[in-house]
């Protein structure tokens, strides 16, 4: 199963944003044929200072093992819904 995994800063997206993002994160997976409820989309808000680095940034991780993705798809959807 899909497991997204979003560090981000705290207070980076909002709640809508969020749900944004996971919803689309999703649709890829519903758009070949997996069940909506198998994809998991995790968000990770880091304090301000984490190991020493200043955490503005957000970093994605994502693992399946179900399907192989597309990456170029996968990062077009993640940077349209953080521009959005």
């Amino acid at each position: 199963m899909p497991l997204w995994h979003i560090y981000c800063p705290e207070n980076a997206y909002s709640a809508e944003d969020k749900c944004a993002l996971a919803t689309r994160i999703t649709d890829l997976y519903a758009d070949v044929g997996l069940p909506r409820f198998y994809a998991s989309v995790v968000f990770h808000e880091l304090p301000p200072f984490t190991a020493c680095r200043t955490a503005s940034a957000s970093r994605v991780a994502a693992t399946s093992c179900t399907r192989t993705m597309c990456a170029p798809r996968s990062t077009a959807i993640i940077a349209a819904a953080t521009l959005a």
